[in-house]
């Protein structure tokens, strides 16, 4: 386990090869381990059935071969997205990290996981229609920030007061959108297909508007062409997340209309 935490706290980049592969397997061991001891902590506290638990112990065992094939296959990332960047001014005396497209190839591994997380969360508390929804929902913010990838390219000095478009806070905008917005809207067109409950068309329209939404989250580049200040500082960041989550509260009080009856 020291040697995860060493790792986290070291230059990806700068690591010797045959130390890298070592780490690669330290991570996929503590993946599964730490896997194992959610399988036992969700089995007593929420009562979940054994078919439920080894779907997301499984999940899990694919996110931690993902991620550790990434820190195995180090050269080609660093080929193709570049790992590190020497403009962090955030802790005093350190001024290197990992590149944010680096970050987001290492936020991409995690696809699977959520996916199957909430698909069973699904099952679990709602019926297959919700649970297929996540399902379906839920990976499009990955595959829509791995697609624009080069927006988040570093290109200023991140300090605590400008942290150009950190991929993180970008990420969590896309998550509340895709159980607010895309989820529902997903589950508004299967009920309709299903059941006839809804107008199709106003499900598909429903769908669009919330994808267009995931579009504008993944893409801060696109807002910051538009407004009249900067998303790449924090206070910019915060106007913007004001604009994002409008959107996104939009998308939820849609549901609550088809909800009431369209």
């Amino acid at each position: 386990m020291k040697n995860i935490f060493r790792f986290a706290f070291r230059r990806w980049d700068k690591i010797p090869n045959d130390e890298l592969k070592g780490y690669s397997i330290y991570i996929f061991l503590v993946g599964l381990l730490i896997g194992c001891l959610l399988f036992g902590l969700m089995k007593v506290l929420f009562k979940w059935s054994f078919n439920e638990l080894i779907m997301i112990l499984l999940a899990n065992s694919v996110f931690s071969f993902l991620f550790s094939m990434v820190i195995y296959k180090r050269e080609w990332i660093d080929e193709k997205y570049g790992l590190g960047y020497d403009g962090y001014y955030i802790v005093p005396g350190r001024n290197e990290g990992m590149s944010y497209k680096a970050a987001i190839v290492l936020i991409t591994t995690a696809a699977p996981l959520f996916s199957i997380l909430f698909f069973v969360m699904g099952l679990h508390y709602g019926n297959i229609i919700v649970a297929t929804a996540f399902l379906i929902a839920m990976p499009i913010p990955f595959i829509l920030m791995f697609l624009r990838i080069d927006a988040y390219e570093n290109k200023i000095i991140v300090t605590p007061k400008q942290l150009d478009y950190c991929p993180p806070f970008y990420f969590m905008l896309g998550q509340l959108n895709a159980m607010a917005g895309l989820e529902f809207s997903i589950r508004t067109i299967l009920i309709s297909l299903i059941y006839g409950t809804y107008p199709l068309i106003w499900a598909v329209l429903y769908f669009l508007f919330s994808f267009l939404t995931q579009i504008f989250i993944a893409s801060p580049d696109i807002l910051d062409n538009v407004v009249p200040f900067d998303l790449r500082t924090v206070q910019g960041y915060k106007k913007g997340s004001v604009i994002y989550l409008v959107l996104i509260f939009i998308g939820y009080g849609i549901f609550l209309v088809f909800e009431g009856g369209i």
